[in-house]
């Protein structure tokens, strides 16, 4: 189906990778055999809209509750004691920021959720949780009293109920055929109707060739993301040269077992040729993983493919501005104030000549500016000229 838009598309003029990918967004194709409702965790929804999106549960207790957590891949392995044992062994401040670690991480899978739907979002909240997101979300949404529509102990979804101005949901009568049972009350959250704010990535900054959309679906650029989009998960695993390296072998083993455009053996191939690189001093990427020296009064923090989603202004109002840091070292005072920062974006871009790269790019500089605006708005207190940002060609 996808490959049929992109030759009727192809069909009426030549243009831009971005017109087309806006193109499909607007393009409503039946899935034949598609059921109406489905089911599925916040993170399966990744790269998926819905006309409705009912949030359930987002007040429940995160994490498995048990007497310890294992926390990495991006830091060393530790325990982290549970809330009964932290007084016992005096570890109060480690489960504090185990704590805040996972509300982030909650706030990033709510943000994930809340933007899938297209036409209606359903926040239900159980009545009385004082989970930390449940807290948050109650506050968010009854700044303006209209903003509580219903409280119910069910769900249903309905029109917009005009009459009353806002986004209504009226509440069905029980279903004679359904066993009856005390389900605690919920409250319905739904925000007066407003203009969107709109949204971009940094990587929509970076088009401005004209490109066929059914080349894009060829197997070979297939191939050749695919290849981009392994290495990149793989860099995320290493963290500095002078730390233990990821284990080739298992890394390997993970992407064939997961991969069905790719062979074992070109991805072994892929694999020693990165390691390779990472390890061989003068190249690009061995610069990229060396540790910075810094200052006695100075630490660094290390970010590797940390998501993030900010609100800038545009020429046409607020703006949505999201996507994914490959890199990122943050450079902190004694008291943990960020101090300068520079960005890294790896790119499997090839080239033969010094006039190709400086074209490629030129191609990406307004990414990399994206990239630096999105790092100030997380860090006001970093100016522009304390965030840099550059690219990394990994030839592997």
């Amino acid at each position: 189906q996808l490959l049929d838009v992109a030759r009727e598309f192809d069909a009426r003029a030549p243009a831009r990778a971005s017109e087309f990918a806006a193109h499909i967004r607007t393009r409503r194709i039946e899935r034949p055999g598609g059921s109406g409702v489905r089911v599925m965790t916040i993170h399966a929804s990744k790269g998926l809209e819905f006309e409705a999106v009912i949030l359930l549960e987002l007040d429940a207790p995160q994490g498995g509750g048990g007497d310890v957590i294992l926390h990495g891949p991006d830091q060393p392995t530790r325990i982290v004691p549970s809330k009964k044992h932290a007084p016992f062994l005096r570890m109060e401040e480690l489960l504090a920021a185990q704590v805040s670690a996972d509300f982030m991480e909650e706030l990033s899978v709510l943000y994930v959720g809340m933007t899938r739907a297209r036409s209606y979002l359903d926040i239900v909240l159980r009545d009385g949780t004082k989970t930390p997101l449940a807290l948050l979300l109650r506050r968010a949404l009854q700044v303006d009293a209209e903003r509580v529509v219903e409280e119910c102990d069910g769900l249903s979804m309905r029109e917009c109920d005009e009459a009353k101005g806002r986004g209504g949901l009226k509440i069905d009568p029980p279903d004679p055929g359904m066993a009856k049972g005390t389900p605690a009350q919920a409250e319905k959250f739904c925000a007066p109707s407003a203009a969107r704010a709109g949204h971009t990535a940094p990587s929509a900054g970076h088009e401005d060739r004209i490109v066929s959309a059914t080349k894009i679906l060829t197997a070979t650029n297939r191939a050749a993301m695919r290849r981009g989009e392994m290495i990149h998960a793989w860099l995320r695993q290493f963290s500095w040269n002078d730390e233990p390296l990821p284990v080739r072998a298992a890394l390997v083993k993970l992407t064939s077992e997961n991969s069905h455009t790719l062979e074992r053996a070109d991805i072994a191939a892929c694999a020693q040729r990165l390691f390779s690189e990472a390890t061989s001093a003068g190249t690009e990427l061995h610069a990229a993983l060396t540790k910075p020296r810094v200052t006695e009064n100075q630490n660094v923090d290390l970010w590797r493919e940390r998501p993030f989603a900010v609100v800038r202004n545009s020429e046409t109002g607020p703006e949505v501005l999201s996507g994914s840091f490959d890199r990122v070292v943050l450079f902190r005072d004694r008291t943990g104030k960020a101090v300068r920062a520079a960005i890294t974006d790896f790119k499997t871009d090839r080239f033969s000549s010094p006039d190709e790269r400086t074209a490629i790019e030129a191609r990406y500089a307004p990414q990399l500016d994206a990239y630096r605006e999105a790092l100030g708005l997380l860090c006001p207190e970093l100016s522009a000229r304390e965030i840099t940002a550059s690219l990394v060609f990994v030839a592997a």
